[in-house]
């Protein structure tokens, strides 16, 4: 009976024994799980202030098409819509008129109408009937329009004047104005960042690395701004460079020729034109410009002749024989020799 009991105590020690044992290792583990996250938030802080920015980028990189897709609400391979795409329309038109005044009024009013302003203006020349001279005049603009009006201030501008020339062209800005605009999203982010970081920052050390990366992202965000604005700029309004003529009679604009036989018929007509032009030339030259030089040759010849009289009159002054041969004329040839033989002249 008493072995019985016996052994009843040392099962029932052994089983105490055991379950101490097993609390010691549970609490050791759990001694060493506390000391690993002290550790852990302990070295946490040791990290410099640049190295946690570098960590904090790295590890929330941005993908620029991610973001861009994301900006505009489609998919990274979705195609843009055209009321999203960034298109800058520049254009040019060479015109003529024959009441010039009144011809850059209605432009002046057309381009106010519009919405749009004159950013350059030049105008040159005076009048067709300046003192009855030809002087033409000629005016240079450049327009900003909004670019919804474009087209129709073009237009408009058509039904004034004579138009010989007119060209647009298109530019789409869409990819370059997408990436700038992502680009500053991340440069904003990264900016939050650093001045979250610099908060934190005690060493001066630290301070002065976070402040010159600070000013290099800020002065990206402000030239990204700057060139977003420019673009938002061109985007808006459109470009139009107007080139007014004064003139009499208007050009006449010929469609090219398309055959042999037409091209043919219009050189013979360049042939004919280019004679007509060189002999109406040569008649108004005539006309305008031969009395004035036959005016110039009587006066250089009366000039010469006048030097003449004077260098004479110096030479018979002052004794000194003149060239023996005259300045004017043809000298008289001599007389031939008298021959013996020849029979003496009667005397009288």
């Amino acid at each position: 009976m008493k072995m019985n009991r016996f052994k009843a105590l040392a099962a029932l020690l052994l089983a105490l024994m055991l379950c101490l044992s097993a609390c010691g290792g549970s609490a050791k583990g759990t001694g060493s799980y506390a000391a690993a996250s002290s550790s852990a938030s302990y070295a946490a802080p040791m990290l410099t202030a640049p190295q946690e920015a570098a960590a904090a980028f790295d590890a929330e990189e941005v993908d620029y098409k991610t973001a861009n897709s994301i900006t505009q609400g489609e998919s990274i391979d979705a195609p843009l819509a055209e009321s999203d795409r960034k298109i800058v329309y520049t254009g040019s038109m060479d015109l003529q008129t024959k009441e010039f005044d009144d011809a850059l009024a209605a432009i002046t009013d057309l381009i106010r109408e519009a919405g749009g302003y004159v950013s350059s203006q030049e105008i040159t020349g005076r009048s067709l009937t300046y003192r009855g001279n030809y002087y033409e005049r000629r005016a240079s603009l450049t327009v900003r329009v909004p670019a919804a009006k474009f087209e129709g201030l073009m237009a408009g501008v058509a039904g004034v004047c004579n138009v010989t020339d007119r060209s647009v062209w298109t530019d789409d800005i869409s990819e370059r104005y997408y990436d700038a605009e992502v680009h500053l999203s991340t440069l904003r982010l990264q900016e939050e960042r650093l001045l979250d970081i610099l908060s934190k920052a005690e060493k001066l050390e630290d301070v002065i690395t976070l402040e010159q990366a600070l000013s290099e992202v800020r002065y990206e965000i402000e030239s990204l701004t700057a060139q977003l604005r420019r673009m938002d700029d061109r985007v808006d309004y459109s470009t139009l460079t107007l080139s007014l003529q004064e003139v009499v009679e208007y050009s006449e604009i010929e469609t090219p020729p398309a055959t042999f036989g037409e091209k043919v018929a219009e050189a013979a007509k360049r042939s004919v034109r280019s004679i007509r032009d060189f002999f109406e030339d040569l008649i108004l030259w005539i006309i305008e410009d031969l009395p004035v030089a036959l005016l110039w040759l009587v006066l250089i010849a009366a000039v010469l002749w006048v030097i003449v009289r004077v260098l004479r009159f110096v030479f018979r002054k002052s004794g000194v024989k003149g060239p023996k041969k005259p300045l004017f004329g043809r000298k008289k040839k001599d007389a031939p020799p008298a021959d013996d033989n020849t029979p003496a002249p009667p005397q009288a």
